[in-house]
């Protein structure tokens, strides 16, 4: 399945796409307050499109990152993550991730003005920068990355 458009749920209300196949989007998806976006499938957010994440829940099976890619917010996320090389993802405010984080060389998880927990194991070959806030890697963590805190 290909997003060209916009997907994105109202505030207080949920969005659930059941897909045979894994999910590329090329457009945007929007995630509000009060309910979700949520995936039965693998969804990799393509180089130019965006996810916004408006104090929601993400769900899918993996988020894949791709560099080029706009990945911003706050709120809940519960997928494995896969940030590819040179891809970045920015949590402005609380998030908590249900699920494993994979962290590539040169890919970036920035997370700034408020916590992160990171339920699932995080392997960190990139860069976690953190900025007036702080992350707690509740499953663990491992790589040759650095986490910068500022």
């Amino acid at each position: 399945m290909l997003n060209t458009g916009v997907l994105a749920n109202h505030p207080l209300s949920s969005l659930h796409i059941k897909s045979p196949a894994d999910v590329n989007s090329l457009g945007t998806i929007e995630v509000n307050a009060g309910g979700g976006v949520a995936f039965d499938c693998k969804l990799v957010n393509e180089s130019g499109a965006i996810i916004k994440l408006l104090g929601g829940t993400l769900v899918a099976e993996v988020i894949t990152q791709s560099a080029g890619a706009t990945f911003e917010g706050f709120g809940g996320i519960t997928a494995d993550i896969v940030i590819v090389p040179s891809g970045i993802i920015k949590l402005t405010g609380p998030t908590n991730i249900v699920g494993d984080v994979e962290i590539g060389e040169n890919g970036t998880l920035e997370i700034s003005d408020g916590n992160t927990l990171i339920t699932g194991h995080t392997t960190n070959n990139g860069v976690i920068r953190v900025v007036r806030g702080d992350v707690v890697f509740q499953g663990g963590y491992s790589g040759n990355g650095v986490v910068e805190k500022e």
